[in-house]
């Protein structure tokens, strides 16, 4: 296909691709306001995917992106687990984890 044969769903996922990887950088730099701006735009993106869905003729590129797109997803929820674990271990919980403020057990009921 030529640059103009292109479906509007295949720009819409050269768009996602990119904005996957801005998420990934910014998980990895753990700069929230980054992340949460490229998730924002995510889905919006991902929004103009489903209206497309319905109209799309399956293309060698469309899968190919499709396939970035998962290999780039988890790469971030892997990213985001590890950050995540961090920031517990960094900012552990302020509260007691096995007693409650009247000394009972947490989760045990009588």
């Amino acid at each position: 296909m030529e640059q103009n044969d292109k479906q509007p769903a295949e720009f819409l996922l050269e768009h996602l691709v990119v904005t996957i990887e801005e998420q990934l950088d910014a998980a990895k730099k753990m700069n929230a306001a980054r992340l949460q701006a490229a998730t924002e735009r995510r889905q919006d993106l991902l929004f103009q995917l489903e209206v497309e869905c319905g109209f799309v003729t399956p293309t060698d590129s469309i899968v190919a992106l499709q396939d970035a797109v998962q290999t780039l997803d988890d790469r971030l929820m892997a990213v985001l687990e590890v950050v995540n674990d961090a920031c517990r271990s960094v900012n552990p919980s302020k509260t007691a984890e096995t007693y409650t403020a009247k000394g009972s057990i947490t989760g045990y009921k009588v």
